[in-house]
């Protein structure tokens, strides 16, 4: 079996294979997910939206995916063949498809829901009666197993998030900040699709490793992570705001580099050599981003150009969620809060940890304290650092509906502040500055300053204070 994530419009290998069970995904209401590919090869659909899962020191999380769906269907053919080891994979295969609830076109949802409990109950009737149809016949095997007509069971919100800050974290993060209550965005349902495919896409993982060496070549290596939010990210979220709106604006035919030589960039980094590199690499990126060979969602309707232009804002999207994964403040009430494991890594103590969070630690230096931890990357834990960051996807696709040709970042990071009950800011939602980080072109110190009341310094790292 395999999940059939990746491309939405092809179900791709090994998930293609006749001899594999293509699998897809539905989220709580029954609908196809976003991730789910679509085409004749489809053969099941199992849950694979908002799955509770064990997480990390006995925790639990809430994941989603295709491969999560795959369980479900690898679960069920194991209760049925477990039965009678005897018994063919055909006939555990058939029965599976023959006792699914039907939802829908087969090409997005095959044969239908899987449903272990009728498959079961039907289960002797149809082993008596399939061993007496030969499959050349093509004699009808689903006769044997009654059409499965019971109602589909819908789900509420479950009470965790998604507990990764993964592509599919990111791609809620998208979908949140679209329709945050009071300051609904307005994208149409096609372009928040594009948004969200080239958002995620961001991580390097495309097309199930058939582009990942040259997609996190270009989104990682090149670029020294500019795209997850290393060394300053109010300039590169700033720069790929400008360049998105000048790409989605311009004629069609308009060429990408042009588009990113309209402007300057610097990461200040520190370093001569990367401030002279990254830029280059990073316009490299936006192009790999924007062409043919990435293959992103491709709804009809909207223009090539448009198009473009609408991933690179996904680029920008994803600039935000990992900002706020890893450049945010770890709050001093987690010392007393319980919430870290004990296990240290070799060379750490508690006692050293608790010395550097009370000097200003940020999200990305906790990881390295803790054998197996993956904190950081956990839109669960603390989850105030994702509200902020919903706030500010917001305040982003707000500004790109509204035509504007330019974005205080610094701004939309401050107002991405969040207060308890008892208006005590959330140290959580504090990201770390210093010039580099926010200064645009001509090292605003005044700016620097505004944004100041959004930020704090941290006390090590890739950071140095105003001169």
């Amino acid at each position: 079996m395999r999940g059939n994530g990746g491309n939405e419009e092809n179900v791709e290998y090994p998930a293609a294979y006749e001899k594999v069970i293509a699998v897809g995904g539905v989220d709580k209401n029954a609908v196809l997910t976003d991730e789910s590919a679509t085409g004749e090869e489809v053969e099941l659909v199992a849950p694979g939206s908002q799955i509770l899962t064990d997480g990390a020191f006995g925790g639990s999380l809430v994941a989603g995916g295709t491969s999560l769906s795959v369980a479900h269907v690898t679960g069920a053919a194991s209760a049925i063949w477990q039965k009678d080891l005897s018994k063919t994979n055909g006939f555990v295969r058939d029965l599976l498809s023959d006792s699914a609830k039907k939802l829908g076109d087969s090409k997005c949802y095959g044969s239908g829901l899987v449903d272990i409990k009728y498959a079961l109950k039907h289960y002797k009737k149809y082993a008596d009666r399939y061993s007496q149809i030969p499959c050349e016949t093509g004699e009808a095997v689903e006769e044997i197993c009654p059409e499965n007509d019971s109602v589909v069971n819908t789900f509420d919100d479950v009470n965790l998030v998604e507990g990764r800050w993964n592509s599919t974290g990111h791609k809620k993060l998208v979908e949140e900040g679209n329709k945050l209550s009071g300051l609904q965005v307005g994208l149409t349902a096609d372009e928040l699709r594009i948004i969200k495919d080239a958002c995620a896409r961001v991580d390097g993982f495309i097309d199930h490793g058939v582009n990942e060496e040259i997609s996190m070549y270009h989104f990682r290596t090149a670029t020294k992570n500019v795209l997850h939010g290393k060394y300053n990210y109010v300039s590169t979220m700033r720069y790929l705001f400008r360049v998105c709106r000048k790409i989605y604006d311009s004629p069609e035919g308009t060429t990408v580099s042009s588009c990113c030589n309209a402007y300057s960039y610097n990461p200040h980094t520190d370093k001569a050599d990367l401030d002279r590199s990254i830029p280059g690499s990073l316009r490299a990126a936006i192009q790999y981003m924007t062409s043919a060979d990435i293959q992103i969602v491709n709804p009809s309707g909207i223009s090539w150009q448009k198009k473009r232009g609408l991933r690179v804002l996904g680029m920008l999207m994803h600039v935000v969620g990992d900002t706020y994964a890893h450049k945010t403040k770890v709050p001093l009430r987690a010392l007393n809060e319980n919430v870290f494991s004990r296990d240290m890594n070799i060379g750490y103590t508690w006692e050293g940890f608790k010395a550097d969070v009370q000097k200003g630690m940020m999200f990305n230096k906790v990881n390295k304290y803790f054998k197996g931890a993956t904190y950081e990357d956990d839109d669960n834990f603390y989850r105030y650092r994702f509200e902020a960051a919903i706030k500010v996807s917001n305040n982003v696709l707000r500004h790109f509906v509204a035509k504007l040709n330019d974005i205080a970042i610094d701004g939309a990071l401050k107002d991405g502040l969040i207060y308890d009950e008892n208006r005590y800011l959330c140290e959580e939602t504090k990201l770390a500055y210093l010039s580099k980080h926010v200064r645009w072109e001509f090292n605003d110190k005044n700016r620097a300053l505004v944004a100041g009341t959004a930020s704090f310094n941290p006390y090590t790292g890739e950071y140095t204070s105003f001169k």
